[in-house]
């Protein structure tokens, strides 16, 4: 059976450079052709590998919970009609693709809200899972997620609290190496022998040593904030909580602290029931100067779209279809300028970094991201846009059952 590492914990945390050190200590994250591409925000990659990513897809809308949102596993879940069968696929999806890997594993920040549910597949298919998490400050974070994704500072808070108390709670402490992200940024080798000495692999070679160090690259981390966390005294006091856990692993391993984390994860939920969190789209068109430009489409009906006096910021205009992810279909798209004049555009979809000319019949976009996002850069200066497109978005259960389907076939053993 398989034994894993699973790097968890909040987006924007150094996760994937953690993951991108330990691979030059021989971690084996998947194969690299089914990765994740790098992006503008992740110039490293994002050392995702596609299938897990394509199965959390499928949990997290079987499950109804929606991605960049502060909500749990629902209490019942065990009881939904299909968690046997997502447990056994999820083991076998794990077996055939870490199976004889001593050193192997995955990182999505989702698991996080996920972990019951892989607790319990570990348990009922003996497989040995550890967990680390990466903390860092949580006015990084915001600023982060903000630069990356436009969410609003106080949303971003309220998600790392999210999953930083998801984390310290539903995880075994005795299974979760915490890592400080300053340390990993400043001593990666410190940081990476704290993994170690928690998931004993045999001693690597001082080359590997300075391969994984030399990957940690601490100027594409920063993150600048003009926020403080005045507003939002819960995440001043995690935070203290996650700095005590970390300078007394010990204690903590022990479960020393596992009143406490239970105390802050009750305040949390009564204050997330009061307070909006969640980054939601418009229901109307609009506009948002710095944001992307959002429209609202009906799900599993073709729509024709009209998205006017678009911003053109840093040389692209910025469209969001959906806040989850999903498979979009385009047909006719146009840019027009401000004289309703065509403009010529490359156009990117999310993260994905390759770029296809715009005239297209029509385009399909499987988005594994928290997010669908169009990127359309003009072939020439225009200040102001109007978008039009025929667009049809499958989501939801829609989306995981074609999602399900489809890591169904890839486990299919292949015809004689």
């Amino acid at each position: 059976m398989p034994r894993l590492l699973i790097v968890a914990g909040m987006y924007r945390t150094g996760t994937s450079a953690l993951v991108q050190a330990l691979n030059g200590l021989g971690f084996y994250p998947g194969e690299l052709g089914d990765q994740r591409a790098a992006g503008v925000h992740n110039e490293e990659g994002y050392w995702e590998n596609s299938q897990i990513l394509r199965l959390n897809d499928v949990l997290t809308s079987q499950f109804g919970m929606a991605d960049y949102a502060c909500q749990a596993l629902p209490n019942n879940w065990e009881e939904f009609p299909a968690t046997e069968s997502l447990l056994s696929h999820t083991a076998d999806l794990l077996k055939h693709l870490y199976s004889g890997r001593e050193f192997a594993g995955w990182k999505d920040p989702r698991t996080t809200r996920l972990l019951p549910f892989y607790l319990r597949c570990f348990e009922s298919h003996g497989i040995e899972g550890c967990f680390v998490g990466l903390v860092r400050n949580p006015e990084q974070v915001a600023a982060s997620l903000h630069r990356k994704d436009f969410i609003p500072f106080d949303a971003g808070v309220g998600l790392w609290i999210h999953y930083m108390l998801s984390m310290l709670r539903f995880t075994p402490s005795r299974r979760l190496i915490l890592v400080s992200h300053t340390l990993l940024m400043q001593q990666p080798r410190k940081a990476l022998e704290a993994i170690l000495k928690r998931f004993p692999i045999p001693e690597p070679t001082q080359r590997l040593w300075e391969r994984a160090s030399e990957s940690i690259k601490p100027n594409l981390a920063s993150a600048v904030s003009t926020c403080n966390l005045d507003a939002h005294p819960l995440a001043t006091r995690v935070q203290a909580l996650c700095c005590k856990c970390l300078e007394d692993s010990a204690e903590f391993a022990a479960g020393k602290f596992q009143d406490e984390i239970e105390e802050f994860w009750d305040e949390w939920i009564r204050e997330v029931r009061l307070v909006a969190y969640r980054y939601r789209p418009p229901a109307e068109l609009a506009s948002f100067g710095d944001r992307p430009s959002k429209f609202a489409v009906q799900p599993c009906k073709w729509t024709r779209v009209r998205l006017t006096n678009c911003q053109v910021i840093d040389g692209v205009v910025r469209l969001s279809l959906n806040d989850g992810p999903g498979i979009v279909y385009l047909k006719r798209p146009s840019l027009l300028d401000s004289n309703e004049g065509a403009v010529q555009v490359q156009v990117r979809f999310g993260s994905e970094c390759k770029a296809e000319p715009f005239g297209l019949d029509s385009s399909r976009l499987i988005t594994y991201g928290p997010a669908v996002h169009l990127v359309l850069r003009p072939e020439r200066p225009i200040e102001r846009a109007t978008f039009e497109a025929d667009v049809f978005l499958q989501t939801g259960r829609d989306y995981a059952h074609t999602a399900y389907k489809a890591l169904q076939d890839q486990l299919r053993p292949p015809k004689p």
